[in-house]
């Protein structure tokens, strides 16, 4: 069997992380009040950047690969067996600690059938799109490059651009959801099909994509704190992250995610066991720390970040947080494995 290079795989332990960092913020009741401490909110908030671009990267990933690959019932299988697994682990785990009274019925409804309730919005979203990935391969196949380009130009337009910015939800929903992932894999194989094109040379030029795409993500933070609740724009917490990431990807985090994912393809990483031992389990880090009857647990009783938001340190301390998530939920991923394995050679 043919060892995968890590550079990729590095990337993909790097995108899972960005997820956490950006649930971190999202998860936690902070209050946004900027008259408090406008740095540290400020700080605060652009680690939520990394949660839809560690989405966009995480299915470039998958999408580079795929859209040149035949269809295989085994991969479907396989993420909806682990969904299901991990999930009703941590619901059974959650009954017998807990008890019944901390879950309501649509919370344990959606942990025992957690891909067709969306119980897992990307698991339920990256399910359909490998199911209907044969007919987009088929399609991708057929386009010559200026087809290609107005095509991906189309759908960022219709799933990214006017939902964020107008807040037309036509061609989306209030939510990344499967509309986003297609877009994405025609993007994940558009640099796969013309990959010569998209080469180190021009990696001038995808530094400062990133940089320009950050420093519009940012901007457009700070400007949203200062213009929230007037004019009738809304005086939600979090209406930052709405317009960022949570209701579709913005632009800018598709431009950054593709040139990220870019300058990692073209990186010359030889295979490294470590790097994708982890990598293997990064679906695992994300199946256990966002498991719909955990969520309330994780963030509201074992950790109460929202007690640091004023202090210089609270930026510290969201980062430490992502780092010891991560870290658990690979260990358990591991020992989950080695159990299977186990159980598997015992019958």
């Amino acid at each position: 069997m043919k060892k995968r290079k890590s550079n990729l795989e590095l990337l993909r332990i790097i995108a899972m992380f960005l997820i956490v960092l950006g649930h971190v913020t999202w998860q936690t009741d902070y209050s946004y009040k900027i008259s408090e401490n406008f740095l540290s909110v400020l700080l605060t908030q652009m680690l939520w950047i990394g949660g839809p671009l560690g989405v966009t990267i995480f299915t470039l990933i998958s999408s580079y690969f795929l859209s040149f690959s035949s269809f295989k019932n085994g991969r479907v299988k396989k993420i909806i067996l682990t969904t299901d697994l991990y999930s009703w682990c941590i619901l059974v785990i959650i009954l017998i600690t807990s008890g019944i009274h901390l879950l309501n019925l649509k919370i344990i409804v959606e942990s025992i059938f957690p891909v067709i309730t969306g119980g897992y919005w990307y698991i339920s979203a990256y399910v359909g799109v490998l199911l209907i990935s044969p007919f987009l391969n088929k399609l991708i196949n057929t386009l010559n490059y200026n087809e290609y380009i107005r095509l991906v130009t189309l759908l960022i337009i219709l799933t990214s651009i006017l939902p964020v910015f107008l807040k037309n939800q036509t061609y989306s929903i209030s939510g990344i959801s499967f509309y986003n992932l297609v877009t994405i894999y025609f993007i994940g194989g558009f640099v796969r099909k013309f990959n010569n094109k998209f080469t180190s040379k021009h990696n001038l030029l995808y530094y400062s994509i990133i940089i320009i795409s950050f420093l519009a993500l940012t901007t457009s933070i700070f400007v949203i704190d200062i213009v929230k609740g007037k004019n009738g724009f809304g005086n939600d917490t979090r209406i930052w992250g709405r317009y960022l990431g949570s209701y579709t990807p913005s632009v800018f985090s598709i431009l950054m995610g593709t040139c990220i994912f870019i300058i990692f393809k073209n990186m010359h990483v030889r295979y490294n066991k470590v790097i994708n031992e982890i990598a293997s389990s990064t679906l695992a880090v994300y199946l256990i720390h966002t498991q719909p009857a955990f969520i309330d647990i994780l963030w509201n009783k074992i950790f109460h970040l929202a007690d640091f938001e004023y202090t210089p340190y609270v930026f510290i301390i969201e980062i430490g947080v992502a780092i010891s998530i991560f870290i658990v939920c690979v260990l358990i991923d591991k020992i989950m494995n080695t159990f299977i394995r186990v159980i598997g050679k015992a019958f």
